[in-house]
């Protein structure tokens, strides 16, 4: 498994949350109302920063040991579903304008971080990931 991630990993992790965020400014602009965009920004802010950092991470841990990047996806999971529901639960009680939304912030959330979530997994599980060593034993 390679150490680095590439720039074009990097922005495949990136783009379920831009495209989350484009989106929600459609719908920002169709309905005349700033929710959509604002309560997308708010959830592409708690989720993508840690997807980020989760692929850090795994690329980080799996850099001795391939059997390494699954304790770096455990650890992943762990803080982007803490940091989703810890950081969307403060940010809901913290501010009324976004109570008033009720479960349409909620499903801004769940969006970002099941699109960080497959992204991340895509980026992972794509062709080559595992390496020639996967190869012995074929054919």
């Amino acid at each position: 498994m390679r150490a680095n991630t590439t720039r074009e990993e990097w922005a495949w992790l990136a783009t379920p949350s831009l495209v989350l965020l484009a989106v929600a400014g459609c719908l920002s602009v169709a309905t005349d109302d700033a929710k959509p965009l604002r309560n997308a920004g708010i959830a592409v802010i708690l989720c993508l920063p840690v997807a980020a950092f989760s692929l850090w991470l795994i690329r980080r841990m799996a850099r001795d040991h391939p059997k390494r990047a699954a304790i770096g996806m455990a650890a992943g999971m762990l803080m982007r579903s803490t940091v989703a529901i810890a950081g969307g639960c403060a940010v809901y009680l913290g501010f009324d304008t976004i109570q008033t939304d009720g479960v349409f912030f909620w499903i801004w959330v769940l969006a970002a971080y099941l699109s960080t979530l497959a992204a991340e997994v895509f980026v992972l599980a794509k062709p080559g990931w595992v390496g020639a060593a996967s190869a012995v034993g074929k054919g």
